[in-house]
């Protein structure tokens, strides 16, 4: 019975071999291909990750289209120019703190798929992220009030509406509570 399966095996890899496929190499070159278009979309992925990153780097609320400052600087000062400076200008905008929490996470997301391992229910570990963001967003419009690039939105447009609303319904104690439970539902998803 082993010598019967033994020589399958080897009849069946002497006819890969032969057509390529045992090598990783079909004779369509579909695999190949899947694993370069593969290779082409994590490399774009991290080209805009890394565009992204420097743009928050060299963020300026003084350069365009900034709300802060007038009139606006001339030249951008951001480090990838007037799109970047905008890129910047509406992710601070919106997350405030809460931006470099999913900046960093989708570093380390994209660093685990360049290492070849897979993200386990990513639908569920972006619920995570966003809730740890926004978490961090309202934590600096809650605590912070004052601090950020701009004056009047620290949290960003997320953090400072979240942390009303929560404020509203439930007191500082039970804001604070919120903000704590979701950052550690967040952490743990």
């Amino acid at each position: 019975m082993a010598t019967r399966a033994t020589n399958r095996r080897d009849v069946r890899g002497s006819s890969e071999r032969s057509t390529g496929r045992g090598s990783g190499l079909a004779s369509d070159g579909s695999p190949l291909a899947a694993s370069w278009a593969r290779r082409a979309v994590l490399l774009l992925v991290l080209c805009a990750w890394a565009f992204v990153l420097l743009s928050l780097i060299g963020f300026s609320p003084s350069d365009p289209p900034s709300h802060a400052v007038w009139p606006h600087a001339d030249p951008v000062h951001n480090w990838c120019g007037p799109f970047g400076a905008q890129v910047a200008y509406f992710l601070v905008k919106l997350l405030g703190a809460g931006v470099w929490v999913v900046v960093v996470a989708s570093g380390l997301i994209l660093l685990n798929l360049a290492t070849g391992s897979r993200v386990r229910h990513p639908g569920v570990r972006c619920i995570g992220l966003l809730m740890l963001a926004a978490a961090v967003a309202g934590a600096q419009a809650f605590a912070f009030a004052t601090s950020g690039p701009f004056p009047d939105l620290a949290g960003g447009i997320l953090g400072r509406v979240g942390v009303s609303e929560l404020s509203e319904r439930f007191g500082p104690a039970g804001t604070t509570l919120t903000l704590a439970i979701m950052a550690l539902i967040g952490l743990l998803v």
